[in-house]
């Protein structure tokens, strides 16, 4: 008696081929009709998977068994349903072959019991992954016409611009594409922003006179810095002119468009810009960026959106001071009681009589304005440290006298860092799932002809899972922050449970990381309103 595996798989996006219960019967009727007395082990629950690879749960399950020796053949309907990639099939086979299994495939009549039938299959697997790369490089290439045609290929719109959806006819059929469209009121502080950075040549001072005016986001914040660096950045803005053709066909741009197609009124578009690997997207080199022309109006001439770009790269980095690490202890904590904004911490420019150089606490708001937001007086870092370590001297010894508290503490934070590691594990999960989903999309690509109505559908399906794989790498960032924070509260709750000894003797054995750490864990927050000093404690757990 011969215990055979049988192995189906169909994918669900074409719809065409046999189905997987097809497959198993005939699969059953060949070995019944070849073997001697068969007994079956099915793995069906591959279906929707492509053969792309072989990171299929069915597929694994089965290899597993064959390495356990649980059956003596593999049968399938067609050699593309155990993989399409020549490596992964040679490997698959090879394997088959050193564990004594044999291998048959239906359609092709192929056999691995001769010499011969093992040569013609990796022949037939070569024809399948060729036929694989080929419909695969037809869709890169569609894709990349349609950016060349000037269709916006989805994601969220540029600020001054929105996506608007486009009806046509083709074949009888009404169809649809993108394009971005104008939003004026917008545009008008993009051009703004151009012609402030390339007066002030900062992204501070652009800033400045954001806060200044009153000039904010499409969704009412503040523009930061990186923000403007941002836009400033994009060509989506850049008129197709004769200055922006220079630019572009003179660098390693992929260049998808003629110099007759600048045709001074539409904007660029460029695409495959950026990793969209989280935490934070990266850009790519610009020999893969793919520059053509949109159907969109740019709002800045080819002149000055160039003159940008030049500017930028010779300045220096414009990045926001770091917090004063060894001197200063309320960075993060202390709050300004005028615009709520933060305080943080700048060193004097004079040096005092003793070397050393005084440190004031100044608002945020405040610097980054001009004083036109906000106008809270600077205070003394030091002086505020010292009056808020006073104060934390008397909470510390409230909490020693509180051992039932310090447990409560303890333990509940213990609960709140397990319940992170749970949502980490289940957005991982959640993450790989949309991984695999999106890359069994991208193989279905190769699975069939497709149609131009098919490619369509796998395209906007293809963009919303890249949509909900940049959320949930987000929420995953998110988790990890808290759970640092957590792991960090969870050492200063530590700490303060074990306090036997006054509290500055322990205290200034901490590093100054560890000492705001500790700080943040009994202070909610410092507020300075200008003349007072108000401390409120993190609210005590009940």
């Amino acid at each position: 008696m011969s215990v055979i595996a049988i192995y189906p798989r169909k994918s669900k996006f074409t719809g065409k081929g046999e189905s997987v219960q097809t497959q198993i019967d005939l699969c059953r009727e060949y070995c019944n009709a070849h073997f001697e007395n068969p007994s079956y082990l099915i793995y069906d629950e591959d279906e929707g998977y492509s053969g792309g690879n072989t990171n299929r749960p069915a597929f694994i399950k089965m290899m597993k068994d064959a390495n356990d020796h649980k059956f003596e053949i593999l049968c399938c309907y067609r050699l593309d349903r155990i993989s399409r990639n020549v490596s992964d099939f040679s490997q698959t086979l090879d394997e088959l072959h050193t564990l004594g299994i044999a291998f048959v495939s239906l359609k092709e009549q192929f056999d691995t019991s001769s010499p011969m039938g093992r040569a013609m299959i990796y022949i037939a697997s070569v024809f399948a992954q060729l036929e694989r790369d080929t419909i695969t490089e037809r869709i890169t290439d569609n894709l990349k016409s349609l950016a060349k045609e000037g269709h916006w290929l989805g994601g969220t719109p540029p600020t001054g611009y929105q996506s608007k959806a486009i009806s046509f006819s083709r074949n009888g059929k009404t169809r649809k594409y993108y394009t971005l469209t104008e939003c004026a009121n917008e545009l008008s502080i993009i051009k703004i922003l151009f012609s402030q950075y390339l007066e002030k040549n900062s992204y501070a001072g652009v800033e400045t006179y954001c806060l200044k005016h009153c000039i904010q986001s499409r969704n009412g914040k503040n523009f930061s810095r990186a923000t403007i660096k941002a836009i400033l950045q994009n060509p989506v803005y850049c008129i197709a002119d004769s200055d922006a053709w220079t630019y572009f066909s003179q660098g390693d741009f992929n260049l998808c468009a003629k110099q007759s197609d600048f045709d001074c009124a539409h904007g660029i578009q460029a695409f495959s810009r950026t990793t969209n690997h989280r935490p934070s997207s990266s850009f790519k080199p610009t020999s893969e960026w793919i520059i053509a022309v949109g159907k969109h109006h740019g709002a800045i001439s080819g002149r000055d959106w160039v003159r940008v770009q030049s500017i930028s790269k010779k300045q220096t980095s414009s990045a926001y001071q770091l917090p004063l690490s060894n001197v200063t202890l309320l960075s993060g904590v202390i709050k300004c009681g005028q615009c709520g904004g933060y305080m943080r911490p700048k060193t004097h420019s004079n040096t005092r009589l003793d070397g050393t150089r005084g440190v004031s606490y100044h608002c945020v708001l405040k610097a980054s304005s001009r004083g036109t937001r906000c106008q809270m007086e600077n205070i003394d870092a030091r002086m505020v440290d010292s009056l808020v370590m006073s104060e934390l001297s008397l909470l510390a010894d409230r909490y020693q006298r509180i051992s039932n508290q310090q447990h409560i503490d303890f333990s509940l934070i213990s609960l709140q860092h397990d319940a992170l590691k749970s949502q980490l594990i289940a957005a991982r999960k959640e993450l790989s799932s949309l991984q695999d989903k999106q890359s069994r999309l991208i193989s279905h690509m190769s699975d069939q002809q497709l149609s131009g109505e098919l490619i369509s559908t796998i395209t906007k399906e293809h963009q919303r899972l890249e949509s909900s794989i940049n959320d949930i790498r987000a929420t995953i960032d998110r988790i990890n922050t808290s759970l640092q924070t957590q792991a960090n509260r969870l050492s200063i709750a530590d700490f303060r449970a074990q306090l036997q000894s006054p509290f500055s003797a322990q205290f200034d054995c901490l590093s100054y990381a560890d000492k705001r750490w500790f700080l943040q864990s009994i202070i909610k927050r410092v507020i300075w309103d200008g003349s007072h000093i108000h401390i409120e404690p993190v609210p005590k757990i009940h």
